[in-house]
């Protein structure tokens, strides 16, 4: 009788949590006072990307930025939940991101401004430590939401035009990991 009941449990929350419909709620962002939320994030397969002749996959997304005051953690959620290559630091990620400064709401990089996405080796100091940190474990075709606080936001090796002492909201693409 125990076991029937957690599997009621279980399928309830499942159908609270919803099943993430389709349209473009995904490539919108919004906040709940720095809830996560315990809600289930729609998968994407490694497969079902479809990187243009560019390697960027689908339209660059654009967060909502609460007027809340700037959280003083790091926020980390993924909008996509990939099933994919797991991220290690010294393997070599590619990423499509599109960076928003948190106060302003104004977007200062964009992967597809730029017109192709960006390679580099996780935990070698190429990208900002928020970016790295953000990125540990993730798995290709994961879509995560990064809220960085200032002090995760000194520029790497492959970074250009970082807002210092800001916070950053990035929202970022797995596309491929492979072993360096």
């Amino acid at each position: 009788m125990l076991i029937i009941g957690a599997l009621l449990l279980t399928l309830a929350a499942l159908a609270a949590g919803g099943c993430g419909g389709g349209g473009d709620e995904v490539n919108t962002i919004t906040y709940q006072a720095y809830d996560l939320g315990a809600g289930f994030s729609p998968i994407r397969r490694e497969n079902d990307l479809e990187p243009g002749p560019n390697g960027l996959d689908g339209k660059e997304p654009k967060p909502v930025i609460p007027d809340l005051p700037p959280p003083e953690f790091m926020i980390i959620k993924d909008l996509l939940d990939g099933i994919g290559t797991q991220a290690d630091p010294g393997t070599k990620l590619t990423i499509q991101y599109v960076g928003y400064d948190y106060d302003t709401k104004k977007k200062f990089t964009s992967s597809w401004d730029e017109g192709h996405p960006t390679t580099f080796t996780l935990g070698s100091g190429e990208m900002m430590e928020g970016i790295e940190k953000g990125l540990y474990l993730a798995e290709v075709s994961d879509q995560r939401e990064l809220v960085i606080p200032p002090d995760l936001t000194k520029p790497g090796t492959k970074m250009k035009d970082v807002p210092q002492g800001k916070t950053l909201v990035y929202v970022i693409d797995l596309l491929d990991v492979q072993p360096s």
